[in-house]
């Protein structure tokens, strides 16, 4: 070994030794150090001057197992549930001159008990001049937006920009298209090639049957999807079309009002 009890300066650093030993001092140089191995129990930094990769793990191993690898390792004495393991952390500066955290990555041990472990894995980002949690994952659940901030979500297709879209302002989801907006919860749209119709499929797997509740060119339909036959269609202008079998009321109901504003028995069809 190598052993300095001061701080150790040079352009560069070549050692051959089993370890370089610097006490309570420091190495610092501007060149390259080379070593077999390098261990330090104070905190390290690596600045350079250009966009160069700061810090570069490479394994020359030939075989197919993981490498290069990074481990960050909590070692603590006392491991306690909802620990947090460590953070990758994002930070820049602010036009105030400012440091700031613009993202990070971290791990936390929910339960530690030998057997039984969990973890979650968080994403958080910085909005609004607030770091907030945006996704995380948990043994228990996947979690958007856990602290409930006004954040949309949206998922692309290769033909739709708003495969799967949702407004965090107000609950609303679209599928196929931005949710409307007006006072709807579920937004579906399609091509409207003719063939394609937004609309929802009752499949029920037992029988083999199935409905769709779709809207095309205007009008509303209810169809048997697999013999293609339209049951109901309510069309632009306000008109129902009962295309086949019959509509049933029970006795309580009283039938059907024709031009009445109460259902009495002089104006009811029984």
């Amino acid at each position: 070994a190598a052993t300095t009890v001061g701080a150790l300066d040079s352009g560069s650093i070549t050692s051959g030794f089993t370890s370089i030993d610097v006490g309570a001092g420091a190495i610092s140089t501007t060149g390259a150090v080379a070593t077999g191995a390098l261990t330090t129990t104070g905190a390290s930094s690596i600045t350079t001057a250009d966009n160069l990769n700061t810090l570069s793990l490479i394994s020359t191993d030939a075989d197919a197992n993981a490498g290069a690898n990074l481990r960050l390792y909590r070692n603590s004495a006392s491991p306690a549930d909802n620990d947090d393991m460590g953070r990758i952390s994002f930070d820049g500066r602010n036009d105030n001159n400012q440091d700031y955290v613009a993202a990070r990555i971290w791990a936390e041990s929910s339960d530690v008990s030998d057997g039984t472990e969990d973890a979650a894995l968080l994403f958080d980002v910085m909005k609004a001049g607030t770091v907030v949690n945006q996704l995380n994952i948990n043994p228990a659940e996947t979690i958007f937006n856990e602290t409930g901030s006004d954040q949309d979500m949206r998922i692309e297709s290769s033909a739709n920009a708003n495969a799967f879209s949702f407004d965090g302002g107000t609950g609303q989801v679209g599928i196929g298209v931005a949710p409307a907006g007006y006072g709807s919860i579920l937004t579906l749209a399609a091509a409207g090639n003719g063939s394609v119709q937004a609309g929802i499929d009752f499949d029920d797997t037992n029988s083999g049957d199935g409905y769709r509740l779709y809207a095309n060119a205007g009008n509303f339909y209810l169809r048997n999807y697999d013999d293609g036959q339209t049951d109901l269609q309510v069309t632009a202008g306000g008109d129902t079309t009962i295309a086949r079998g019959d509509l049933i009321f029970g006795t309580a109901g009283k039938g059907i009002v024709l031009g009445a504003t109460s259902n009495t028995d002089a104006n009811t069809l029984d």
